[in-house]
């Protein structure tokens, strides 16, 4: 049971939403070296190889657990809330990353930011939002929190929704990549 143990560290589902990133990673790649347009005086191959690097250091995070790490820094913000401390630097991290590439993700076509947007949203909802959740009623200590929602269930939607973002990540990477080989 701990190889498939959604909530566990060095196991098959861990190693595949690691492999996940992976393949954004690889994507963010390819598109480092086919995109040849501009996002205002900076080329579009600098931002998809920026974020690239973001994804492989998720990947990193994956596989190493150092959200979890670190939360154990950030723990004395958390003193007394039913929350786990991760979290704080999660969503930091998340808003920082999302400022950054603000000017990048202007300039992509529409459906390309709202394939990113969705998937993104969809991630996040996960990492940080269900994660929340299931964080009171682990902390509490509820065996089942209102209308049946428990810890287990809160943990497979977590990853579920964790991994479901990332493949619409991939997704939406490889169609642009189709949309820019139909411009060359």
């Amino acid at each position: 049971m701990r190889l498939f143990d959604l909530n566990g560290e060095g196991n098959i589902p861990a190693w595949f939403s690691s492999f996940l990133f992976i393949l954004a990673a690889y994507s963010g790649v390819e598109l480092g070296r086919e995109d040849r347009g501009n996002a205002g005086r900076i080329p579009m191959r600098i931002g998809w190889r920026a974020m690239a690097g973001v994804f492989l250091f998720l990947s990193l995070d994956e596989t190493a657990g150092l959200h979890e790490a670190i939360g154990r820094y950030f723990s004395i913000f958390a003193d007394g809330l039913p929350i786990y401390a991760w979290t704080f630097f999660g969503a930091a991290f998340a808003a920082l990353v999302g400022l950054m590439f603000l000017p990048f993700f202007l300039r992509l076509p529409a459906v390309t930011r709202t394939g990113l947007a969705l998937s993104g949203l969809v991630f996040l909802g996960g990492a940080v939002g269900v994660e929340s959740i299931g964080a009171i009623v682990d902390i509490r200590g509820w065996d089942h929190a209102p209308r049946g929602f428990s810890w287990t269930r809160a943990i497979a939607l977590e990853e579920g929704m964790e991994m479901a973002g990332v493949i619409m990540l991939i997704a939406t990477l490889r169609h642009y990549r189709r949309m820019l080989a139909k411009r060359h």
